[in-house]
């Protein structure tokens, strides 16, 4: 739908965001239990970012994004998020499934562009995986669903370990990552699963 909108219209663009967005949510709470079928609660959350990055594509902000004054109300929006999820209702909510992670993304992009033009071992392995980026957003839903994630989630904030869950995030996405990319190279080698999958 954006690709038929050939004019540059922030305001056009952002209206069918949230037009899009709207139709999201209303799947996800009247499908039910039939709305994890299509990942609908996956869309719900992670739209607003797809959205972001194509909107900073589209518009040219990268440059902008990679400011020093971007990047260190970033790094603050972060830090006074994080602990905002201490809280409940809409303050946890709005914390959890938007600031932090916008936050993180314009910290991780920042990082990422000073590091460009190096060649450590980790440069090398996060480079793989941003190549392979497709897979890890197409397929990592289910290998995320078959994993039972909820009691370490529920331990985690009931005894207020937050710093420790996003460790442990950080060490399980990397394996899941891993396995995505090479599901994704078989699934790949067949034609008609190519299509069917990445279109």
């Amino acid at each position: 739908m954006f690709r038929l909108c050939k004019l540059k219209c922030w305001v056009q663009d952002v209206a069918l965001a949230l037009g899009i967005y709207t139709v999201f949510c209303f799947l996800w709470k009247t499908l039910g239990i039939y709305s994890s079928l299509v990942s609908i609660y996956m869309c719900v959350l992670y739209f607003p970012f797809f959205i972001f990055g194509y909107l900073v594509r589209k518009y040219n902000l990268q440059k902008k994004l990679l400011s020093d004054n971007v990047f260190t109300a970033a790094l603050v929006g972060f830090v006074c998020a994080f602990y905002l999820l201490h809280f409940s209702g809409i303050v946890y909510t709005v914390s959890n499934r938007l600031i932090v992670p916008l936050c993180g993304i314009i910290i991780l992009q920042r990082i990422m562009v000073d590091r460009e033009g190096r060649h450590t071992i980790l440069d090398r392995a996060l480079s793989f995986i941003g190549i392979h980026t497709l897979d890890v957003y197409v397929l990592h839903y289910f290998i995320v669903t078959s994993l039972n994630l909820q009691s370490i989630g529920w331990w985690g904030m009931s005894t207020s370990n937050d710093l420790l869950l996003f460790v442990l995030a950080c060490v399980i996405s990397l394996p899941i990552a891993y396995m995505t990319i090479a599901i994704g190279m078989i699934a790949k080698k067949s034609e008609l699963l190519r299509k069917l999958i990445y279109g």
